[in-house]
């Protein structure tokens, strides 16, 4: 029952994303839908066992976050433009020196997404300035590579096991990844910080800015 009961929020949880992406003209509504996905995700883990309303809830968090999440947007497209525009100018060189700038460019290429990956865990689980998300989840992502590559494995496997099952897509396409780039963030987070701990019963956030 309780397991079922995780998979029909979790649903619930998918369509308010695609709602609220919508609803923030697409792409204004992207971040500030998905930190509001883990933001619901640590508060079902933190107050396990205790029901609450999961659309006031996620319009709470997506309300209080548009603004900041849009200016962390803002930051990672023009990293991940300045990515791009390197990958086009590189490909006009010529020279011994190119696949030495183009395996620098797959290795910033994965940090930056690895990052972005751990951006809206920290997004949900810490209070800090909004410079402070971006430079932790760069050193987050530098200072625990296996970690990072494991999450960031993961979640391209969630990915290819669904687009081979019909219909799961638009059901769990972000709430279901969220829970476990969440779990494994939580590992991530204790091993660095130990007073980031988790009790039997549950999951406890530390300096959390929602309530």
């Amino acid at each position: 029952m309780r397991a079922g009961e995780w998979v029909v929020r979790l649903a619930c949880l998918n369509f308010l994303w695609i709602l609220f992406t919508l609803l923030g003209v697409g792409i204004l509504g992207l971040f500030p839908a998905t930190a509001a996905v883990f933001s619901v995700i640590r508060k079902g883990l933190v107050d396990e066992g205790k029901t609450f309303p999961l659309f006031r809830t996620f319009w709470s968090f997506y309300r209080a976050d548009w603004i900041p999440m849009n200016i962390l947007m803002l930051v990672y497209s023009v990293m991940g433009l300045g990515l791009f525009l390197d990958f086009r100018l590189v490909r006009g060189w010529e020279g011994a020196a190119q696949p030495w700038v183009v395996l620098f460019l797959v290795f910033a290429l994965s940090v930056y997404l690895l990052s972005l990956i751990h951006l809206f865990p920290l997004y949900a689980h810490y209070r800090m300035k909004l410079h402070e998300y971006v430079l932790q989840s760069f050193l987050i992502t530098l200072y625990r590579p296996l970690s990072s590559a494991l999450m960031g494995g993961a979640v391209y496997l969630m990915y290819a096991a669904m687009t081979w099952l019909p219909g799961t897509l638009p059901v769990f396409a972000v709430s279901l990844p969220a829970v476990v780039v969440m779990a494994l963030s939580f590992r991530t987070f204790r091993s660095i910080d130990p007073s980031t701990a988790i009790p039997s019963t549950g999951w406890a956030g530390v300096g959390k800015k929602h309530a």
